[in-house]
């Protein structure tokens, strides 16, 4: 019986300890497991970190784009508004004119008689610009007054109503006539009779009007610019000074 019963308890034994053995393999399975589970987690967490990093990076620069464009806006309405701003400033001195005796200077190359209520145009036919430079435009009378429509098809000023003055308001420029002298509109004189400061580079030679001479249609009214008037023949040539009524 004690035999046996010594059997037994190393049964007893040994089963234990296959069992315990078995309790232990079981835990380092369980522990691999559990690192397992732990690395897994800390590698979701290090993509969600990832993601938040990449999503603040978007949301930034979707900012600055944003700051960009409305930056961009605001510099192109205050350069309109600089560009409205010069243009109504540059038409109200086109309209206004800078004073000059009994006439206004306006910006457009064109210039007021506050006498005759006429604009002009500031420059002879052929000369453009502040200094009226260029070359002087010669015409005979037809040729002169297909000039005015020729600058009324493009427009000058903002006008395109230019026409040939009658002689009487070419003479209206006139600062003072003189008796004609013969052969004197071929000598000229030193300086024209004329405000230099409203029609610059004046010269002193014929200017042609648009009234013809009432004893022979084939002569038409011009002015000389030494300061006195002649009728002279169609076919000849002299400069042309546009005028309009102004309204």
């Amino acid at each position: 019986m004690k035999k046996i019963y010594l059997l037994a308890g190393a049964i007893v034994c040994v089963a234990t300890t296959v069992f315990a053995g078995s309790n232990s393999v079981n835990g380092d399975q369980v522990g691999e497991k559990s690192k397992s589970a732990q690395v897994n987690t800390g590698g979701a967490v290090g993509m969600l970190a990832s993601s938040q990093v990449h999503s603040s990076t978007y949301v930034d620069r979707a900012k600055q784009a944003a700051e960009q464009n409305q930056l961009q806006k605001n510099i192109t309405e205050e350069t309109e508004t600089i560009a409205r701003k010069y243009i109504a400033s540059r038409d109200l001195a086109a309209k206004s004119g800078i004073k000059v005796g009994h006439y206004l200077l306006h910006g457009n190359g064109t210039v007021s008689d506050e006498k005759t209520e006429l604009m002009w145009k500031r420059c002879s036919e052929g000369l453009s610009g502040t200094t009226c430079s260029g070359k002087l435009g010669w015409y005979t009378w037809e040729s002169a007054l297909q000039q005015a429509t020729a600058v009324n098809r493009v427009g000058f000023g903002g006008y395109s109503d230019w026409r040939l003055p009658t002689i009487k308001e070419l003479q209206s420029i006139l600062e003072k006539q003189n008796p004609p002298k013969p052969g004197a509109h071929r000598i000229g004189f030193p300086k024209p009779k004329i405000d230099t400061r409203a029609f610059p580079r004046t010269a002193n030679v014929w200017y042609w009007s648009a009234s013809t001479w009432p004893d022979d249609r084939a002569y038409a009214w011009a002015v000389y610019f030494g300061g006195y008037t002649l009728a002279g023949p169609k076919d000849e040539a002299y400069c042309v000074r546009l005028v309009r009524d102004k309204k």
